[in-house]
Order: structure tokens, then C-alpha cells, then sequence
């Protein structure tokens, strides 16, 4: 019996050792795992928002110790739960709206193209508004005020001054680049809604003047230039009320 009793200490020594080995490898193996999760739920923080500072991928303990620190284990497996939950709610957050010039900026960049034929398009689209205004008061302008009655007469001069109100405001556009002012856009539609019954009762005078070249007087000019504006308010539609405002 006294001899078994060293080869039975020797056994349990190796089973000790063999078991504290294991338990270590274990360990080793989480931590490992732990801190290779926690390395890239820091790379997805840092890509989530510039907030966040850049992680430090440098493994917060080594891999191999000649012994198992359970307690930094425990630690790194607290941090990534942490991290974890950090990363959660900044997933949550709403992204941050690219703003206007950032958005110009980048466009520029990467697509000089694009972003030539857009800035083509808004001087055209100017251009072409500023032309017709200018066309149109005009020819306003060039009426005979001689045979207009008095409210026509006020109304063609309150046109005028309003007309030249509207081509004010246009130079507001002037820089194709500018960021688009929807406080200016809203003026100029408001300015432009105000000078269409002046335009309107304008149009009627015409009509009437053209009767009057065309020989008709009186009640027959006034006739013929109702009959005129019948004919374009059957032959036009009306686009509908409503819908998207603003530029």
C-alpha cells in the first residue's frame, strides 16, 4: 500500500496540472475572442461617427502570459459589453444631414461634369426668366396710353412699377453657384402673384385697343374683347392648385 501511495501523488499532481493547463488555454481562447470583438466593434464606432475617438487596436494584454489574469478578462469582457452598447445606440442616432455647400463641395470633386451642366442650367433657367421679364415690360411700356380710361391707365403704371419689382428681384440670382435662398425665391413668387390681375386687366386694354384698330367702337370694342378673352380661357387649362410650394 506504501508503495502505490507516491504513483497515486504523482496522478493526481498530473491531473492538476493537466486540468490547470486546460483552464488556462480556455481562458486564453476568451480572451482572445473578446478582444479581437472588441477591436472591431471599435473600427465600426470610429466609421458610426467622427465623435468617437479612434480605437487603439493594440491588444490591451498580450496573448500568451506565462500566467491566466482572470481579472483583466473580466475587465475586457466589461468593456465590450460597453462598447457594444455604445455602438447600439449610435445606430439609433439619426445621421447628420449633409449640408448644402458640403454637398456642392463634393459634387465638384467628384463629378466636375455633373456639376458643369447643373450650374449650365440654373444660368439658362435665369437668363431665360430675366429675358422674358424684361420682354414683357417692354412691351408694356410700348402701349398708347392716350386712349386708355383712367382705371386703365393706373393700372397699366401700377404694372410697370411692379414689373420692375420682380426684375429686381431676379438679381438675386445672379450667381449660379449661390446657394438657392428660398426666403428670396418666396419673395419674388409673391411679388410675381401680385402683378398677374395687374397683367390680366392689362391684357383686356390690349384687347381693346386691338378693336379699335380693327374699326369696332364702344360697346363693340368691348365686345370683341371679352369675345378674345373667352377664347383664351377655353383654349388654356389652368394648372392645378396646390401640391409642392416653393423653389
Amino acid at each position: 500500500m506504501k508503495k502505490k501511495i507516491p504513483i497515486l501523488i504523482t496522478a493526481l499532481s498530473l491531473i492538476v496540472a493537466i486540468g490547470g493547463l486546460s483552464f488556462g488555454v480556455s481562458a486564453s481562447i476568451r480572451r482572445k475572442a473578446a478582444e479581437e470583438e472588441a477591436n472591431h466593434l471599435r473600427m465600426q464606432m470610429a466609421a458610426k461617427q467622427a465623435a468617437v475617438p479612434v480605437a487603439d487596436t493594440t491588444p490591451l494584454t498580450p496573448y500568451l502570459e506565462p500566467s491566466i489574469d482572470t481579472n483583466a478578462l473580466t475587465e475586457l469582457e466589461a468593456e465590450l459589453a460597453a462598447l457594444r452598447a455604445e455602438l447600439a445606440a449610435a445606430k439609433e442616432q439619426p445621421p447628420q444631414r449633409e449640408s448644402w455647400e458640403d454637398r456642392m463641395a463634393r459634387m465638384k470633386e467628384e463629378d466636375p461634369e455633373g456639376y458643369a451642366e447643373m450650374i449650365k442650367n440654373r444660368t439658362e433657367r435665369r437668363d431665360a426668366m430675366r429675358y422674358d421679364l424684361a420682354e414683357r415690360t417692354a412691351n408694356f411700356m410700348e402701349l398708347d396710353t392716350a386712349f386708355m380710361t383712367g382705371a386703365e391707365r393706373e393700372n397699366h403704371e401700377l404694372l410697370i412699377e411692379k414689373m420692375a419689382d420682380v426684375w429686381a428681384l431676379t438679381e438675386q440670382f445672379n450667381d449660379p453657384e449661390q446657394q438657392p435662398n428660398r426666403e428670396a425665391m418666396r419673395e419674388l413668387f409673391g411679388a410675381i402673384n401680385e402683378a398677374r390681375p395687374l397683367m390680366d386687366a392689362e391684357r383686356g386694354t390690349m384687347f381693346r385697343q386691338l378693336a379699335n384698330d380693327l374699326g369696332y367702337d364702344g360697346e363693340e370694342a368691348q365686345a370683341f374683347s371679352g369675345y378674345v378673352e373667352d377664347i383664351i380661357s377655353t383654349t388654356t387649362i389652368q394648372p392645378p392648385r396646390g401640391g409642392r410650394r416653393g423653389p
